[in-house]
């Protein structure tokens, strides 16, 4: 352990002889030392991450910007879909994210690199004395390591570099360039992307709930048989086919402890468990390739009667699509129970339809639902 001592003292003489006192006080100032320490160290770093901030990183680019330092790279590093995930997930994981892609980083580069925060998800990298070419190859090591790094959430970076080579040259213009790079090839990246977050959210929503993939399982079949009886196109079908696999989707931001919970949800969680139709639908419509299914999935909760949430729309103002998955999801929840509710016979399913047939569910697809199932053995 390090201590810090503050000496002060004065010498004196005594006139009649060669003695000499020594006057003072000695003062241990370590926790004022450690203090200034962390001061020193906060104004230089980022707080999450242990990063150095956007006010060292420009403090360094002054520094070494000199010939001998040619050429000078910079990589510019924004985290693909960050919104999305930190609407989707809360706060909390959007900072393990940032935290997790500060590790990556720093697992990347060289000690005399300067690895900043420079903003909310964007990271700067300075490199003296490495060439573009260098800096291309360092990029292509951080996009194999973001595998490595996997958790809840998979890290998917948008980087862009650029270089000063001619001591005449800008380095902010070179940081500005860097910048543009990075999203353009953001922009390219942008549909593969958001598709592996999406894939993830599942990933995530199975490992919180076994009940949730074999309640999609068994919906994507009795969906298809529906589909053909019902006569939909084939287009209707492919998007009723992908509405059963991603109508839950939104569950990811609901807490495991909610989705498995045994006894009887109370009023709160049930609140909690009814936001998840608005969040698949921030989900699906961010995402070009799942866009089409977004308003489905917000509205299959809907009811005929105007009693369903989350916009309290009735009869046919309701999409048929989530018409259609409100009496499969229905039927499934019927049929394998809940951990709070035994399952009901193949009687009281036809029963339960029929009573909620003009109410909960359109009472002609009902119809239609109740004859099909009705010839299932």
């Amino acid at each position: 352990e390090i201590k810090w001592i503050e000496e002060n003292a004065r010498i004196s003489s005594k006139k009649q002889t060669d003695d000499f006192i020594i006057e003072g006080f000695l003062a241990d100032i370590t926790e004022k030392k450690n203090h200034q320490e962390k001061i020193a160290y906060m104004s230089f770093h980022d707080s999450l991450t242990g990063l150095y901030n956007r006010v060292y990183l420009e403090d360094m680019m002054e520094r070494v910007d000199s010939k001998r330092n040619l050429p000078i790279s910079l990589i510019m590093a924004d985290i693909n879909n960050f919104k999305l995930i930190n609407d989707t997930y809360g706060h909390s994981k959007g900072d393990d994210l940032l935290k997790d892609t500060a590790k990556l980083l720093n697992d990347v580069f060289r000690q005399e690199d300067v690895i900043a925060r420079s903003g909310g998800d964007e990271f700067v990298i300075l490199l003296p004395e490495t060439t573009l070419e260098q800096t291309e190859e360092i990029m292509e090591r951080i996009k194999t390591k973001e595998g490595l790094f996997y958790k809840d959430i998979p890290i998917n970076l948008a980087l862009g570099a650029a270089a000063k080579t001619e001591p005449e040259e800008n380095l902010s213009d070179i940081l500005s360039l860097a910048e543009d790079r990075m999203y353009t090839n953001k922009l390219a990246d942008s549909s593969s992307g958001k598709s592996m977050v999406v894939l993830s959210f599942l990933n995530t929503l199975k490992a919180k709930s076994n009940e949730t993939e074999t309640h999609v399982n068994r919906m994507s079949i009795i969906a298809e048989k529906f589909a053909k009886r019902l006569n939909l196109s084939s287009e209707k079908i492919d998007q009723l086919a992908l509405l059963s696999l991603l109508h839950d989707i939104g569950k990811v931001s609901v807490p495991e402890k909610i989705l498995n919970k045994k006894e009887k949800l109370t009023d709160e969680e049930w609140e909690t468990i009814k936001s998840h139709p608005e969040a698949g639908y921030r989900i699906l419509v961010s995402i070009p390739k799942f866009s089409h299914i977004a308003e489905p999935v917000l509205h299959h909760h809907e009811r005929w009667d105007g009693s369903g949430y989350p916009a309290g729309l009735k009869g046919e103002e309701i999409p048929l699509l989530s018409r259609i998955l409100a009496i499969i999801d229905a039927y499934d929840v019927m049929i394998s129970g809940r951990p709070y509710k035994k399952a009901m016979s193949k009687e009281e399913v036809i029963e339960e339809l029929k009573r909620c047939s003009g109410s909960q569910f359109d009472p002609k697809l009902a119809d239609e639902f109740i004859e099909m199932i009705s010839l299932i053995s």
